[in-house]
């Protein structure tokens, strides 16, 4: 089922490709490397038919697994079109330099084409500010502890502060394991959206994305992960598992951890920093011989509240 030509029209054109791609190089100041990672991605949903006419649609009325996905839920489940969509994953100035990956399990309530980008810039310009919100302030620390290592330098527990969790935002790319976001609960998707959804489309994306280093942030993602992934787990502790997998033959260093939530993060994060300082990442030999490309990331095109960042 395709948007509606009137629906279409009354949206902005940030919820189209060519209007995202402009947007995302005006207000963002996207790169072209960025841009044409997003450019593959927004393929990829084009030829999954999530992307029609350059519009993108409702997942609950364009993914062919909806049907299943959506069963047994409420008309108040269902999100608004306009926050229906598949959301484009974030990829930050500095990726390029150690492709480091974080993946969680699904948006709470909230999924646009651009959805990432608009709040991700409005978590960094958070922290930088001083405000710590659970998931961007304790993921953002666990993608530092990773890039410390990858840089030859192990973090410390309590250097890895706001400002340290911003930086590391800008070095990694972050997606989504689920794309739909039932309006209900907190980041509540069915059995059916966890069965279908990471084989569907993570799978496809992390192939574009080409990460080396792969964070998967609480128990569903890690699940999510091991069934693309082909993972091998060689080491666990509390609140983390650490590992390796495959993706189009390549191979990746695999961490998982637990989600912020709850202090959830208070074992795993020392796990981690455990773990990195025993046995480091280790940089590719492109990482050693190319000059980080981090910049300032412009403020956010839109303030983001703490409802929309994902559980």
């Amino acid at each position: 089922m395709g948007m509606p030509e009137d629906q279409g029209s009354a949206l902005g054109k940030e919820h189209m490709w060519p209007g995202l791609r402009d947007k995302l190089e005006r207000d963002c100041g996207a790169t072209p490397e960025q841009l044409d990672l997003v450019a593959r991605l927004c393929g990829f949903y084009s030829e999954r038919r999530l992307i029609r006419g350059g519009w993108a649609n409702p997942l609950h009325c364009a993914c062919p697994c909806a049907d299943e996905c959506w069963a047994g839920l409420e008309d108040a489940d269902y999100p608004p079109p306009d926050r229906g969509e598949v959301s484009v994953p974030w990829v930050g100035p500095g990726y390029q330099r150690h492709r480091v990956c974080a993946v969680a399990i699904n948006a709470n309530k909230y999924g646009q084409l651009g959805a990432h980008w608009w709040v991700i810039r409005a978590e960094i310009d958070a922290l930088r500010q001083g405000r710590r919100r659970l998931f961007s302030y304790q993921t953002g620390r666990y993608l530092a502890s990773a890039l410390a290592s990858l840089d030859g330098e192990p973090a410390e527990e309590g250097r890895l502060d706001g400002d340290a969790a911003a930086a590391a935002w800008t070095r990694c790319a972050f997606v989504e394991a689920i794309k739909c976001s039932p309006a209900r609960g907190v980041s509540a998707p069915t059995d059916a959206m966890r069965r279908n959804c990471p084989t569907r489309y993570l799978s496809e994306e992390l192939r574009i994305l080409a990460p080396r280093v792969v964070i998967g942030v609480g128990r569903p993602a890690w699940t999510a992960l091991k069934d693309c992934l082909d993972a091998t787990i060689a080491e666990q502790g509390a609140g983390f598992a650490r590992g390796t997998g495959t993706l189009g033959g390549a191979g990746l260093d695999l961490l998982l951890v637990n989600h912020p939530s709850h202090g959830n993060w208070k074992p795993a994060l020392p796990s981690l920093l455990e773990s990195l300082q025993r046995d480091p990442l280790v940089a590719s030999e492109l990482s050693n011989s190319t000059a980080s490309t981090e910049r300032a990331v412009p403020g956010p095109a839109r303030s983001a509240s703490p409802a929309e960042w994902n559980s």
